[in-house]
């Protein structure tokens, strides 16, 4: 199994795969890459969060490194062209450590000591060879406080789905080794509810791209791969009602939220931290976000099963993992993941 895990695995990197970069400002950049639809042949899964192992030789020739798409794979592929063998699949990342200061205010307002100097500088050099520095390099550095541009792209068959505009970006090819799918079906629960924080909302755009399809009609066709939108053998009543993105970010890194809210049910709760603001209070924000209850038929109240999706530093997980444990002592329907690389 070893062996044949490992034959896949190189298999699937042999070949470069086209694609663009973006500086999208404040730190943040875009990866653009075709996905050649054969990696979903055979595929079932439906679950809306992705990741990939990205491989770039001019970073490193040794280092692979996760990224989770912010694409809804099934979605995006089941509206591409069927003569297309591909189609755009997206990764957002930040480089690590604040932004580049502006060096004449910093000398004026800010003096600093000699050991203070030598600190930062070590931390530079440090933060310059990492593998997510050397890839963003790459792309051309906008001003500091450009905001992130989103775009809105319909499918053919009139579908809307969430995608980063990266105009005039950098070529480059990467290799790509996936997709592997998180154990996500978002769609048997009425709300759904994303607590992330600063690049952890890549998994949350996905789970939007998700329920913005979800929504579009009466009657829900959940896209399995192999499958276009017309089909019918996946339809089924639709459960799934609301989703709620709870999204953490540090004042220095906050860009344009990339939702649209044209869509009933979606609702986007940003927090702004760091410069002596409170932490977000994710007991007390995610109570709240559960307290929401169909409207009553007959005088029952119907059934609101709740599922919660936890991305973001580690300390920011534990908190979110505590704060569903502790409402899973007040409800037993609420059921929660945590994606995180940490073991």
């Amino acid at each position: 199994m070893w062996v044949l895990d490992w034959s896949m695995r190189l298999y699937e990197l042999r070949r470069e795969l086209p694609g663009s970069i973006k500086a999208l400002g404040r730190g943040w950049y875009c990866i653009t890459l075709r996905l050649p639809r054969a990696r979903l042949t055979g595929c079932s899964c439906r679950s809306p969060l992705a990741h990939f192992y990205i491989h770039h030789s001019g970073s490193s020739v040794r280092e692979l490194h996760p990224f989770t798409t912010i694409t809804h794979l099934a979605t995006e592929n089941a509206g591409t062209d069927p003569s297309n063998d591909d189609f755009p699949i997206q990764f957002l990342f930040r480089k690590q450590g604040k932004p580049t200061p502006d060096p004449e205010l910093d000398e004026v307002t800010t003096p600093k000591s000699l050991l203070r100097r030598i600190l930062q500088c070590k931390s530079q050099r440090i933060t310059s060879v990492q593998w997510t520095a050397k890839l963003a390099d790459l792309a051309d550095q906008p001003s500091p406080n450009a905001p992130l541009s989103f775009g809105i792209q319909s499918s053919n068959a009139g579908q809307e789905r969430t995608t980063a505009t990266c105009s005039d970006s950098i070529k480059i090819s990467l290799r790509l080794e996936g997709p592997y799918f998180y154990p996500a079906d978002p769609y048997r629960y009425d709300t759904v509810i994303c607590m992330v924080a600063g690049t952890g909302i890549s998994g949350a755009l996905a789970i939007v791209s998700a329920f913005t399809y979800h929504s579009s009609t009466a009657e829900q066709a959940v896209p399995a791969f192999g499958t276009t939108y017309q089909s019918s053998r996946s339809r089924q009543p639709r459960r799934w009602r609301r989703c709620i993105v709870i999204w953490s970010i540090k004042e220095y890194e906050e860009i344009a939220v990339p939702i649209t809210f044209s869509c009933e049910g979606l609702e986007m709760r940003k927090f702004l931290t760091g410069g002596g603001r409170d932490r977000v209070n994710l007991r007390r924000e995610l109570e709240e976000a559960a307290q929401y209850t169909e409207n009553k038929t007959e005088g029952i109240e119907k059934e609101n099963r709740i599922w919660v999706y936890i991305s973001g530093p580690r300390p920011f997980i534990v908190a979110g993992k505590d704060a569903c444990k502790a409402i899973q002592r007040k409800r037993k329907d609420l059921d929660f993941y945590a994606a995180s690389w940490d073991p």
